[in-house]
């Protein structure tokens, strides 16, 4: 194993790790929005149910 070798090998681990980092980044971003969302919709459906705000937290 040449060092030349071993440092190629722990540059892609590293860029490999940076990746997964951003991929869970933005699956985390995306299913809070999701979320969020889905709440403001659920507090609008109940609005229109309800007619009103109080009822609906």
């Amino acid at each position: 194993m040449s060092s030349c070798r071993k440092k190629e090998i722990q540059k892609q681990e590293r860029s490999s790790r940076v990746y997964q980092r951003k991929v869970l980044v933005i699956y985390l971003l995306h299913y809070r929005v999701g979320q969020n969302r889905g709440e403001r919709k659920k507090k609008a459906l109940c609005n229109e149910a309800t007619g009103g705000e109080q009822a609906c937290s």
